[in-house]
């Protein structure tokens, strides 16, 4: 009771700070409803991964968890070393490795059992393939990465 008075500045305060980010969402996601409309749905689902960064700086900006944030920035680096071994692009696993590595790297300063452990030992093994030249094996590695960070994201992303 003592401190009600405190609660709808507050409250107009969270709603004000999270009002730019709908907006900004809303934005990007009436965008793309023409794309969606002519059958464009890779131009869409490129143009509706920009929403993603919006909730994460939402997400930074009022604590939420870190591990969900690095999980879900690993996921958009990922994605590139993903489609570069189905496409079986070794000299492009491995100019994507570091940056992916590094933010790994966050990911297992906030936890680092034996699921994210799998999702590095995949990632190294993507790497080691691509230096022995074997790009025939990418997509397959490619794919056990995928299924190592899914499993993880869905328990904890």
């Amino acid at each position: 009771m003592a401190n009600y008075h405190k609660l709808l500045p507050a409250y107009a305060q969270f709603q004000a700070q999270f009002n730019a980010d709908w907006v900004r969402v809303e934005d990007m996601l009436q965008r793309v409803e023409g794309l969606v409309r002519t059958g464009d749905l890779h131009t869409a689902h490129l143009d509706l991964e920009k929403i993603r960064p919006v909730f994460q700086e939402m997400f930074k900006r009022n604590g939420f968890s870190m591990l969900a944030i690095a999980l879900v920035d690993l996921h958009d680096a990922m994605e590139l070393a993903l489609d570069a071994a189905n496409a079986k692009n070794s000299s492009k696993v491995i100019e994507l490795y570091t940056p992916i590595s590094e933010i790994l790297k966050v990911v297992e300063a906030e936890a680092n059992d034996a699921e994210i452990q799998t999702i590095r030992r995949h990632l190294d093994a993507l790497l080691t393939l691509a230096n022995d030249s074997k790009s025939d094996q990418l997509p397959a590695k490619g794919d056990e990465l995928k299924s190592s960070f899914v499993k993880v994201y869905l328990k904890r992303g």
